[in-house]
């Protein structure tokens, strides 16, 4: 019998299982210490804090993830970046998004700073004039991999929203699930022993905004949500911040294009498209749960 422990958290459901109990109280303890430190709205958060100011010496926690959100910003040419932040409040996703309602007030998109702008020396973070910070997806898959190697054991899951990160031995390894968006049936079903999936949608998170629809997935190259052909894109990684990246990567370029930047790099993913095709990497078939293990 597997322990399982599920509660709220940074405006989505976590998940932790094991073999053994773990102390629930601890879990949660520290998903609330990162939150504190990394969220963009919580308005005492540590982020939140250097965003106001423009610069400041931060935590190990909070310079580690704005590094790995600059490596994600290059890796991906611009596309996945860490500054949305004021970006997501023009649209209304300025609040958790079960605090957003629908709003006629119009759009005034923000002019955003060059991401190559932003600068980490040792500790200290210097931002450009104007730079709010959001590195709520960075952080889940960030967060959810410090929480395996936490937890001290030598078998563990733990899901924040889409991003799940696992340890495993080899020979036994995690069965994950693909949510299918619409269906019961998972898209597919995963034996994953060490690494991360991260999922990404346009389907959960949407709204009204002067009249028009959108979603938390921005576009950088427009400033507006993106206009896609993929619902839902996941993606395999040993590092939680690629998995989560790359998964929005196939949103921003649509299905086609997507599936064959995660080739170009050796990826596993998967997309599901708006009008039901499923589309993959050569690579997720290594992946894939025989029903014999």
């Amino acid at each position: 019998m597997e322990w399982v422990h599920r509660w709220r958290a940074m405006g989505v459901d976590c998940k932790v299982v094991a073999p053994r109990d773990l102390d629930a109280n601890w879990c949660e303890a520290t998903v609330a210490s990162y939150e504190r430190t990394l969220s963009r709205f919580d308005p005492h958060s540590e982020l939140n804090e250097v965003c106001r100011i423009g610069s400041g010496t931060v935590s190990a926690d909070l310079q580690q993830v704005v590094l790995a959100a600059i490596d994600v910003a290059r890796w991906t040419n611009g596309l996945v970046i860490p500054h949305l932040g004021a970006t997501m409040a023009a649209i209304g996703y300025d609040r958790t998004f079960a605090a957003i309602r629908p709003s006629q007030q119009a759009l005034d998109l923000p002019v955003l700073p060059d991401w190559r702008d932003i600068e980490v020396r040792g500790r200290h973070i210097l931002l450009p004039s104007g730079t709010r910070l959001d590195v709520n997806g960075i952080a889940k898959g960030w967060i959810s991999q410090r929480m395996t190697e936490r937890c001290a054991t030598p078998r563990v899951l733990v899901e924040l929203g889409g991003e799940v990160s696992v340890i495993a031995p080899p020979d036994d390894p995690w069965c994950v699930a693909i949510d299918h968006p619409t269906a019961a049936e998972p898209l597919a079903l995963l034996a994953l022993a060490h690494g991360t999936v991260a999922t990404s949608s346009i389907i959960e998170r949407r709204w009204q905004r002067a009249g028009i629809n959108v979603h938390h997935i921005i576009d950088p190259r427009t400033g507006m949500s993106a206009v896609t052909d993929v619902l839902t894109a996941s993606v395999i990684a040993r590092e939680g911040i690629y998995a989560e990246a790359a998964a929005k990567v196939c949103i921003l370029l649509g299905a086609e294009r997507g599936i064959m930047w995660l080739t170009e790099r050796g990826l596993a993913g998967l997309v599901y498209t708006a009008d039901g095709q499923v589309l993959t990497t050569p690579f997720l078939a290594e992946y894939l749960w025989e029903y014999d293990q």
